[in-house]
């Protein structure tokens, strides 16, 4: 198990929590993430709590949501009966699921939404200026769907 006492590796911790909040974690999701990433063994919950002194039901819902997100898995151990979790070890495939997943949580119901809502603009008649500006917002959010497509299609080659 990693402890954080060398200052370097507490400062990745940290400086990754940061990071994390970036692509729409949360800090403890982060922090769990980055001692993952950097630990040579898979983990245990309790492992990952005396490690960055959080509570365990903090790590608990930060395990589900890495799980959720795809960066983290988990291992058994013959014999064991605890439940330890890793990190990714490809990079290239971390960034394709946090791509993926901010896709699907922020500009999938972005286009989502702004597609019903120039319908309905549309179908009243009114608000051309509103109708204007959102049509061009919306095909802004369009490319850059495209271009998250591309990005996560890239990773995966």
């Amino acid at each position: 198990m990693i402890k954080p006492s060398s200052s370097l590796i507490e400062k990745f911790i940290l400086q990754w929590s940061d990071i994390g909040a970036h692509w729409g974690m949360n800090r403890t999701e982060a922090q769990i993430h980055a001692l993952l990433f950097i630990s040579p063994t898979a983990l245990t919950a309790d492992e990952i709590k005396d490690t960055l002194n959080i509570a365990r039901s903090n790590v608990s819902m930060s395990i589900n949501g890495l799980l959720t997100w795809g960066l983290i898995k988990t291992v058994r151990i013959m014999g064991d009966r605890k439940i330890r979790y890793e990190c990714l070890s490809d990079g290239k495939e971390m960034f394709r699921r946090i791509i993926e997943g901010r896709k699907k949580r922020e500009v999938d119901p972005a286009i989502q939404f702004m597609g019903h809502y120039l319908d309905e603009i549309k179908k009243s008649g009114g608000a051309p200026q509103v109708h204007k500006q959102m049509s061009e917002l919306f095909v802004a959010y369009k490319k850059m769907s495209e271009f998250m497509d591309g990005l996560i299609e890239d990773a995966k080659e």
